[in-house]
């Protein structure tokens, strides 16, 4: 019989939560690492399944899942320069709508941070436009159903009803035709349900091959976005003029820091500036309240 736990205390709970935090952040990433680094060949295994299951006890729809989630935050954190944290990594299920546009999305955060933007607000605002669009589109599609459904039980009523006028011989023969076809669609169905489910598992599987070389496609693609803009900088001037690009690059952040850094010292400067003069003229951080009064002067 289980024994009953009290109840945890609030900073052991923020230990524990903290850890699964940190389980669920690298799940993914190890995850993909094992699969592109082909771990299950060095245990022993024939197949990246029987590696998961084997190991893990995980269904195979379940790791494809997971790889594409680390799929899509790899590629983010690639496209803005800035590694994925708790807080801006994307979910298993916001994984699967952004995997089929990640090219789109990736781009994009790359315009953006090269045009000067913060790399995790360019990341975060794309990925949340994306996830927008998505959800607009969901709904759409769920108000075309709905309507789509209702145009249908329109037809459906207005069929019955001429059904209904027809005279009773035409019924008959309707009828009999109807139960016709229905004794031979359960023949068929009888005949055919062992080749269905053959294909079935058949269709099932070339479903997840594509699921993992459309991963392996994505990350080739992630890849090849990233190393891009050096292709073109190497075609239009070879080694020279990438590296020479990337010092300008250097140079332009360099100078933006210095610039910042010299404003926040200037702001300082002044701030201690005016606490001086207003020290200077008496005035104080502390306050005296007389109590029976209820005067607030300085001290």
């Amino acid at each position: 019989m289980r024994t009953a736990l009290n109840q945890i205390s609030r900073s052991d709970a923020q230990i524990l939560t903290d850890q699964i935090r940190v389980a669920v952040d690298q799940l993914w990433e190890l995850l993909l690492e094992a699969h592109e680094r082909q771990a299950w060949k060095a245990m022993g295994y024939p197949t990246w399944d029987a590696y998961i299951a084997g190991e893990f006890n995980m269904s195979r729809r379940h790791s494809y899942r997971l790889l594409d989630q680390g799929m899509v935050n790899r590629a983010i954190a690639d496209a803005s320069g800035q590694d994925v944290t708790h807080g801006s990594q994307i979910s298993e299920r916001e994984a699967r709508d952004l995997k089929p546009i990640i090219g789109e999305v990736t781009s994009e955060i790359r315009s953006r941070v090269e045009s000067g933007e913060h790399p995790g607000r360019a990341a975060s605002e794309v990925v949340e436009a994306k996830r927008a669009n998505k959800k607009r589109a969901d709904a759409e599609k769920s108000v075309r159903k709905v309507e789509r459904e209702a145009e249908q039980a329109k037809h459906d009523k207005e069929r019955a009803r001429n059904a209904d006028a027809l005279p009773d011989a035409v019924k008959e023969q309707q009828a009999r035709k109807a139960e016709a076809m229905g004794e031979r669609r359960q023949q068929r169905t009888e005949v055919g349900i062992d080749r269905i489910a053959a294909l079935e598992a058949e269709n099932e599987e070339l479903r997840e091959t594509n699921n993992a070389l459309e991963t392996e496609i994505a990350t080739l693609r992630s890849g090849h976005a990233k190393w891009e803009g050096m292709r073109v900088q190497f075609e239009k001037g070879g080694f020279e003029k990438v590296v020479a690009d990337k010092d300008e690059e250097i140079r332009v952040l360099k100078t933006r820091v210095e610039s910042e850094s010299r404003d926040k010292v200037g702001w300082k400067r002044s701030a201690d500036h005016w606490k001086a003069e207003a020290e200077r003229l008496g005035y104080s951080r502390d306050l005296i309240m007389d109590l029976e009064t209820g005067e607030i002067t300085d001290a």
